[in-house]
C-alpha cells in the first residue's frame, strides 16, 4: 500500500518535470526504535540536466520526507541523461 502512494507520487514529479522512470525497486526495513519504517527505492530516470535536477527538487519539496542517498549520472549521446538514485521515503 505505500509502495503504492510513493510510486504515484514519484510518477507525479516525474510527469511534471518531464522525467522517465525506467526502473523502481523497493525494500521496507524499520528504524531501531520502531518509531517510524523507511521504504528503500532504487530508481533509474531519464530526461534532459535540468529536468532531472527539477524532479530532485520536487522530491525535495515533497511534504513526504525523501532522502537521497546515492546518485549518479549517465550521460547519453542523445543529450539526454540517465540518472541512478537510491532513496528513502519515511513513514510513521
Amino acid at each position: 500500500l505505500l509502495q503504492d502512494k510513493v510510486i504515484e507520487t514519484l510518477a507525479k514529479h516525474s510527469e511534471e518535470n518531464e522525467t522517465s522512470i525506467n526502473s523502481l525497486s523497493f525494500g521496507i526495513s524499520n528504524n531501531k526504535d520502531g518509531n517510524f519504517s523507511k521504504l528503500s527505492i532504487t530508481t533509474n530516470i531519464s530526461g534532459t540536466h535540468i529536468n532531472l535536477i527539477n524532479f530532485l527538487e520536487a522530491l525535495e519539496k515533497d511534504g513526504r520526507k525523501f532522502s537521497v542517498n546515492t546518485m549518479s549520472v549517465q550521460v547519453l549521446e542523445n543529450g539526454l541523461e540517465n540518472m541512478s538514485l537510491n532513496i528513502d521515503a519515511f513513514y510513521l
